[in-house]
């Protein structure tokens, strides 16, 4: 597109077989800039390119379809979570190439899988600068293989669309790794407040130990990941004011 429009074009592709060869080859010979082998989600990928008004990528979508593109393959991760860490790593790549005041682009689809759904776009957009979000457009998914496929009885609807991620570079690259981090402390403050809040509106009034034991029942996993849960909870106590100290060790919800 960006030749049709005599605009420079610049890209990369992880895979090197004889029709990514041919691809590039005619795109080279119309003016394009374009290497292969090149894993985008590397910390040296932006070193490969000038800065650019516009960037956009379509990455594999996790584990749905293996396109056995060799080391740096998306499809190949393994799980959501290692496909996750890879999808926000070359987002934050496409950024750093980004001129300050360009857009950079991701078009991404939600999964199902073994009965599981995942949306990779909602979990892309809690890792990235909300404040340069511009636009989130859902758009038809053609081509696909679940498509071309007969099922049976299905409970949900096939997913036959995708997500247009549209964010503007505003600063250095620096600034948006500080909102990211900023953004998951709060995200993870949040929880703990929502943890905390719920089981004191149900005990109502009560010692820490029991605060701790119905904490930890509601969220076994939080309370795992953090060894000193216990003063988490006190900090979050103190912290809610609908939260009341009534008494050495004791907390009451003030709504109750």
């Amino acid at each position: 597109m960006a030749l049709r429009l005599g605009l420079d074009a610049q890209g990369s592709d992880l895979s090197v077989g004889a029709y990514h060869q041919g691809v590039a080859s005619r795109l080279r010979a119309r003016g394009a800039q374009v290497q292969l082998g090149l894993d985008a989600s590397a910390p040296g990928w932006p070193g490969h390119f000038r800065a650019a008004d516009l960037v956009v990528a379509h990455p594999a979508y996790g584990t749905q379809l293996a396109y056995h593109a060799g080391p740096g393959d998306m499809s190949a991760a393994g799980d959501d979570d290692a496909f996750l860490e890879q999808l926000h790593a070359l987002t934050l790549n496409m950024r750093e190439v980004t001129a300050t005041g360009g857009h950079y682009v991701v078009i991404i689809g939600d999964t199902r899988k073994n009965g599981r759904y995942h949306s990779y776009q909602g979990d892309l957009l809690a890792r990235m600068p909300r404040t340069e979000l511009r636009s989130v457009t859902v758009k038809a998914q053609h081509n696909t293989t679940s498509a071309r496929q007969a099922y049976g009885r299905i409970q949900w609807d096939a997913i036959d669309h995708e997500y247009v991620l549209v964010w503007r570079r505003e600063g250095t690259v620096y600034a948006a790794l500080g909102a990211c981090v900023r953004q998951a402390r709060a995200a993870q403050a949040s929880s703990w407040k929502h943890v905390v809040r719920a089981a004191m509106h149900r005990l109502g009034r009560a010692p820490l130990r029991e605060i701790y034991e119905e904490v930890a029942r509601d969220a076994p996993e939080k309370v795992r990941a953090n060894e000193h849960y216990q003063a988490k909870v006190r900090q979050v106590l103190q912290s809610l004011p609908d939260m009341q100290a009534d008494g050495r060790g004791v907390w009451r919800c003030a709504a109750a």
